[in-house]
């Protein structure tokens, strides 16, 4: 099944291994936003191996963006198969994103006699956002590794990753200007 070698695909970040199984028209968007979750989730990992290691134990699960890696649909590290559903060419796989409710419904397309993932679409300069999100992670590393307090290193989830966060869920990508004459008669 796509959406199972899908999630193992993404779990061992074989890109190459995702690319043919997606629609054409989405694939390099879907390619780059996978990336940039990747790339979040392994500045999360550094970030608490780094501040374990200074702040001396499990008081600094103070945060974890760890739990984006179950907010990605068929791409989620534990994603429960409930359904699938055939009508022509279309398919969409019913699936339970760790213990989360709602339940979520991934889309497939029959292409040249083979499904291929249909992802929902997201903003172009997502993946970018996300990338200078594991940016500010690396960021706050260093921080820790030079010795800032554990103060600090609190304060800045509220002071620079939330802001972060914002900018990825309200990014857009430019629309074409519209045009507003007077009302026709």
């Amino acid at each position: 099944m796509v959406a199972r070698s899908l999630q193992e695909h993404f779990a061992s970040r074989d890109y190459a291994a995702i690319a043919p199984l997606l629609v054409p028209d989405c694939r390099q968007r879907t390619l780059d936003l996978l990336v940039g979750v990747a790339e979040v989730l392994s500045a999360n990992e550094r970030l608490k191996t780094t501040a374990e290691a200074a702040y001396a134990g499990p008081m600094t699960e103070t945060w974890d963006l760890a739990a984006m890696e179950n907010n990605l649909g068929v791409f989620s590290a534990r994603a429960t198969l409930i359904s699938e559903t055939f009508k022509g060419d279309r398919a969409t796989v019913t699936l339970q994103e760790a213990d989360a409710i709602p339940l979520i419904h991934a889309e497939f397309e029959l292409h040249d006699g083979r499904w291929l993932h249909r992802p929902e679409p997201a903003p172009t300069r997502m993946a970018s956002e996300l990338r200078r999100l594991a940016e500010v992670i690396d960021e706050i590393t260093e921080s820790v590794r030079r010795g800032s307090t554990f103060e600090t290193y609190v304060n800045a989830f509220f002071d620079r990753v939330i802001p972060q966060m914002r900018r990825i869920v309200t990014v857009r990508d430019e629309s074409a200007e519209l045009v507003v004459g007077p009302p026709s008669d």
